[in-house]
C-alpha cells in the first residue's frame, strides 16, 4: 500500500470499531464463508470510501452556513451566508432550541451548553483565507506534488480552525485522535469535534455521536450520542439518517418517530449516491456500523446496484450465496464481472469451474473469467486455469496460453508442491496421465534447487514418453542413484532398461560425465515446457 493511500486513510474519523459503537452493534462471529470465496483483501481496501469515511466527510446535508463539497478537485469552495438561505433551509440549520421530542431527552437537554447549535458565518475575506488554508493542507496531507508532511498539514488546518472552519476542526480532530502530525490527544480531538458540531456541521456531528458513545476524550453519554446523531440526520447526512432510523426501529419509539425513521430511509434510498447505498449495504452485511442483517444488506445493495454500483452487485452475489440461492448469486457475480470488477471475475470463474447445486460447471466461461482475473487470485486459481487450458475440452484447449500460466505458476509454487504434482501427472494418480505436465513440474522443482527427487526425475529423462527426454543425462544420474540405493530393485531395473535402449556411444558419453555436472548442464539448457 502506498504512503499516499495510507495517509488518505488516516483522515477517517471513525474507525470500524468506533463506528460500530454508534448504533451499539457488536462485531459478530465470522459469517459462513462462501465456498468459492475470494480473498478480498484488495476489495476491503477498495472500500476506503465506505460508510466509515462517509460519516466524516461526505457532504450531502442541507446547506449550512458553509457548504463544503470535499472532493479532491473542489475543496470548500462555496460559502453560503445564512441570509442567503431560504426560510426552509434556515429552519433546517437549526437553532439553539431543541424540540421536546428530541432523542436526547427533550427540552432539558437543550440547556446543556454541549448541545447548543450556533451556526457560524464568515466574511468573504475570511472564507477566501479558509479556502486557501484548506487547499494547502490537502496538498501536504495527500502529498499532492510534494512530500507528505503531516505536521505542516496540521498547522494549516489549525490556522483555518482558528478562523472558525468546521471542516478544518473536523480534520484536525482526526489528526489529534490518531496522533498523526500532532501529539495524540483524545480530549483535544473531542473539543475540536464539539466546536465543529455546534457550528451545525453534519459530518462532525455524526463523528461526535461516536465519541460520546465510546467515551473518547470525554465521559460516555448515551443521551448526547443520540442527540448528535439525530442532528446529523436532520441536517441530511445520509449515513446518519440510516443509523438513526435503525436506532429508532430498535427501540419502543413513538408513532411519530417510527414514521420519521421510515421517512429517513426512503429519503436516503432516493437521494444517496450509489457509493453511499453500497456502504450501507456492506455495513448491514458485515455488522460493522449497523446490526448484521442479510436481508437488509440485499435491499440496500440492490438499490445501489440499480444505480450501477459494481461493488454492490458483487455484494448481492455474496448475500444470495449466503441464502443458498446460487442462481441469483451467479447472476450478480457475473454482472459485476462484466463491469470489470476483478474479484467478481475471479469469483465467477471459480463458480463456473466448480459448479453449484443449481449452476452447472461451464468450462468455457470458467476459462474466460479466470484468464481475466487469475493474476490476482491464489496460485490454486492459476493452477486450475493451466490445467483447463492444457487438458480441458478441445474447444478451449490452448497449449500456448497454458505454457504462459505454467511459467507463472512455477514462480509461485513451492518445490514440494511441484514434486507432488509431477508424480500425480506422471503416474496418473486420480487424473489422466500427462507426461509433459509431470515432467514440467519435476523440472520446475529442480530449477528451484530441490534435488531430493532427482532419481525420480532421472527415470523421467530415461523414457521416450517425455519430449524432453535425455538418455545420456538420465544414465549418468541413474547410475549414481543405483549406487546410492542398492536395495531399490525397481530403480536398478529402470537403469538396466535404459541401458538397453542406448547406443554404445551414448553409454560411453554418459559414463564419462560427472552426475552433478550432467544435471547442472541439463538445467541450464532446458526450461519446463508443455510441448
Amino acid at each position: 500500500m502506498s504512503s499516499v493511500n495510507c495517509v488518505k486513510r488516516l483522515i477517517c474519523i471513525l474507525t470500524v470499531s468506533s463506528a460500530m459503537s454508534v448504533v451499539g452493534a457488536q462485531e459478530s462471529s465470522p459469517e459462513e464463508k462462501v465456498p468459492v470465496a475470494v480473498n478480498n483483501s484488495e476489495e476491503i481496501s477498495d472500500k476506503a470510501t465506505s460508510l466509515v469515511q462517509q460519516n466524516e466527510f461526505k457532504e450531502n446535508s442541507v446547506p449550512t452556513t458553509i457548504v463544503e463539497t470535499d472532493s479532491e478537485t473542489n475543496l470548500d469552495k462555496v460559502s453560503t451566508p445564512a441570509d442567503k438561505l431560504s426560510a426552509g433551509e434556515q429552519k433546517a440549520i437549526g437553532s439553539e432550541e431543541t424540540p421536546a421530542s428530541s432523542p436526547g431527552g427533550g427540552q432539558a437537554l437543550a440547556k446543556d451548553p454541549d448541545m447548543e447549535i450556533s451556526p457560524v458565518t464568515f466574511t468573504s475575506e475570511e472564507q477566501k483565507k479558509i479556502d486557501v488554508l484548506l487547499s494547502k493542507a490537502e496538498v501536504f496531507l495527500y502529498g499532492d506534488g510534494v512530500p507528505v508532511n503531516l505536521e505542516r498539514a496540521a498547522q494549516l488546518y489549525a490556522e483555518a480552525a482558528d478562523i472558525g472552519s468546521p471542516k478544518a476542526k473536523l480534520r484536525l480532530s482526526t489528526m489529534y485522535r490518531q496522533g498523526q502530525g500532532v501529539e495524540k490527544n483524545p480530549k483535544k480531538a473531542f473539543t475540536l469535534l464539539l466546536d465543529a458540531s455546534k457550528a451545525n456541521y453534519a459530518p462532525a456531528q455524526a463523528a461526535l455521536s461516536s465519541f460520546y458513545k465510546r467515551g473518547l476524550g470525554t465521559e460516555r453519554d448515551e443521551a448526547k450520542s443520540k442527540f448528535w446523531l439525530s442532528k446529523a440526520a436532520e441536517n441530511g447526512h445520509h449515513i446518519s439518517k440510516v443509523l438513526y432510523a435503525t436506532l429508532l426501529q430498535q427501540t419502543n419509539a413513538e408513532a411519530g418517530q417510527v414514521q420519521l425513521a421510515k421517512q429517513y430511509l426512503n429519503e436516503v434510498k432516493e437521494d444517496a449516491t450509489p457509493q453511499e447505498l453500497y456502504s450501507i449495504a456492506y455495513s448491514f452485511a458485515h455488522g460493522l456500523l449497523l446490526p448484521e442483517d442479510n436481508a437488509k444488506a440485499m435491499e440496500w445493495a440492490e438499490a445501489a446496484a440499480k444505480k450501477g454500483q459494481v461493488h454492490a452487485m458483487y455484494l448481492l452475489g455474496e448475500c444470495y450465496w449466503k441464502e443458498k440461492d446460487y442462481k441469483q448469486a451467479a447472476f450478480w457475480f457475473e454482472k459485476a464481472a462484466e463491469k470489470g470488477l476483478v474479484a467478481a471475475q475471479l469469483q465467477t470463474g471459480r463458480l463456473y469451474r466448480d459448479g453449484t447445486p443449481d449452476v452447472k460447471p461451464d468450462i468455457s466461461k470458467a476459462v474466460k473469467w479466470l484468464e481475466k482475473s487469475a493474476n490476482s487470485g491464489a496460485k490454486e486459481d492459476i493452477y486450475s486455469l493451466l490445467i483447463l487450458l492444457e487438458t480441458g475440452p478441445r474447444s478451449i484447449r490452448d497449449h500456448k496460453k497454458a505454457q504462459q500460466w505454467l511459467n507463472y505458476y512455477l514462480e509461485k509454487a513451492s518445490p514440494d508442491e511441484l514434486i507432488n504434482l509431477s508424480h500425480k501427472y506422471w503416474d496418473g494418480e486420480s487424473v489422466r496421465r500427462n507426461f509433459n505436465l509431470g515432467g514440467a513440474f519435476a523440472l520446475g522443482a529442480l530449477k528451484k534447487g530441490d534435488e531430493k527427487d532427482v532419481c525420480y526425475f532421472a527415470q523421467m529423462l530415461g523414457t521416450r514418453n517425455w519430449k524432453n527426454a535425455d538418455f545420456v543425462t538420465a544414465y549418468s544420474l541413474l547410475n549414481k542413484c543405483v549406487i546410492d540405493n542398492p536395495e531399490d530393485k525397481k530403480l536398478k531395473e529402470e537403469f538396466e532398461q535404459l541401458q538397453e535402449m542406448m547406443s554404445a556411444d551414448q553409454v560411453q558419453e554418459a559414463q564419462d560425465l560427472d552426475p552433478s555436472d550432467a544435471l547442472k548442464d541439463y538445467l541450464s539448457k532446458n526450461q519446463p515446457k508443455l510441448d
